[in-house]
């Protein structure tokens, strides 16, 4: 495949840590498919034991879907995309190492929805091991400034970053370091690093800010990672629709919610 970075867009990468390709630049995946695919996946009813729906109570005290994680499992046409060699080498040219899918995921905000507030995520992995990860955002509806697109720290990722809870990023440093909004259009890509400060506000509008997630890691020494993250997430952090009654999961909620508005297990709030 030809390259379709230059070296202005490795450099620029490298400085502030993150990089967006229009889709008529990268050409590896377009907004109709995105469409498609995540219409198949609102679709999908909650199983046990298959994808992850994980709920929010929006800003109207509603319950809504808010995200659904492991996806690529049940639908193949996501997984060619996150796991085909166009994507792959893009992302291996950009970094200069190989990679593997570690986690995959469509957040909604649907209208209404909340902000997820300032953090970096690599924290959220740590269990894992020690090593590195790369995201990939690709816009399936318009991310514009009245909907709660990403806003991102330029240069963040080589800073020391203040935490407070998890990879929740302390309130002083958050007002003390600015935050750029990046809009996106359908079909566009982000790439950025699990080290960089991000964040985005709630979706006030009255239509859908849907955004894909493939996040890729890149220890060598083990190079399938994904099944043993998700493995232990559902044990410790499962889908509302597999909670067990009782069970608070403080210990998954340190983990893996600190920056997103999970619904809490004793929340009572009826669907929408």
């Amino acid at each position: 495949m030809a390259s379709i970075l230059t070296p202005e867009h490795k450099a620029f990468f490298e400085r502030e840590g993150y990089l967006h390709l229009k889709q008529e630049e990268h050409g590896i995946v377009n907004a109709p498919e995105l469409l498609k695919w995540t219409e198949d996946v609102i679709s999908w009813p909650p199983e046990k034991g298959k994808w992850m729906v994980y709920d929010e109570i929006n800003t109207k005290g509603e319950r809504q879907a808010m995200r659904t994680e492991k996806i690529t499992d049940f639908h193949p046409e996501i997984r060619n995309f996150m796991e085909g060699d166009k994507t792959i080498q893009l992302l291996q040219e950009l970094t200069g190492r190989e990679l593997w899918l570690f986690k995959d995921k469509i957040n909604y905000k649907f209208p209404g929805a909340n902000g997820f507030v300032a953090h970096v995520d690599a924290p959220s992995y740590s269990h894992m091991g020690k090593m590195d990860h790369i995201e990939l955002m690709c816009a399936v509806d318009p991310q514009t400034p009245e909907n709660g697109p990403l806003e991102v720290v330029p240069g963040s990722h080589k800073t020391k970053i203040a935490l407070a809870n998890g990879g929740r990023i302390d309130a002083d440093w958050e007002s003390g370091n600015k935050f750029i909004e990046v809009p996106l259009s359908p079909g566009d890509i982000l790439i950025f690093g699990s080290l960089l400060a991000h964040r985005s506000g709630p979706n006030p509008t009255s239509k859908r800010r849907a955004a894909m997630f493939a996040t890729y890691h890149f220890e060598a020494g083990k190079p399938n990672m994904r099944e043993e993250y998700y493995a232990h997430r559902r044990l410790h952090f499962p889908p509302d629709h597999e909670r067990e009654e009782g069970n608070e999961y403080k210990e998954g909620f340190k983990l893996y919610g600190y920056s997103s508005p999970f619904v809490l297990p004793k929340a009572e709030i009826p669907a929408m």
